[in-house]
């Protein structure tokens, strides 16, 4: 009798430490994927920081390119603009020379 308590208790014993080895191992499993989601969860929150300082960067670039590209059209418009004003200018001086010559013109043929 006493044997075959003995025999119980071992079981016993025995499905114990089999049951906290499997616990152990699921614990251990567990353990390791928490550890592997947090850092997937840094690295990720990382990667949006670079992602957002990034964003901010081109941002700002974007921001300068088209402050410059309308400065730059402006420019091009006030050239366009001083451009006719000369070629009206010019213009006007071809108009008069040619009748400063044609008048000079007339003053030699009448001196003549």
């Amino acid at each position: 009798m006493q044997r075959q308590r003995n025999e119980g208790l071992e079981k016993a014993a025995s499905e114990k430490e089999k049951l906290y080895n499997e616990i152990k191992i699921e614990n251990y499993s567990l353990a390791n994927a928490n550890y592997k989601l947090q850092r997937a969860t840094e690295d990720s929150a990382n990667e949006r920081r670079i992602f957002e300082t990034k964003l901010k960067n081109s941002d700002a670039l974007l921001k300068q390119t088209l402050e410059e590209t309308r400065g730059l059209k402006l420019a091009s418009e006030k050239l366009e603009a001083a451009l006719k004003v000369t070629a009206e200018q010019l213009e006007s001086s071809k108009r008069q020379l040619d009748e400063v010559s044609v008048k000079k013109q007339q003053d030699i043929d009448m001196l003549n």
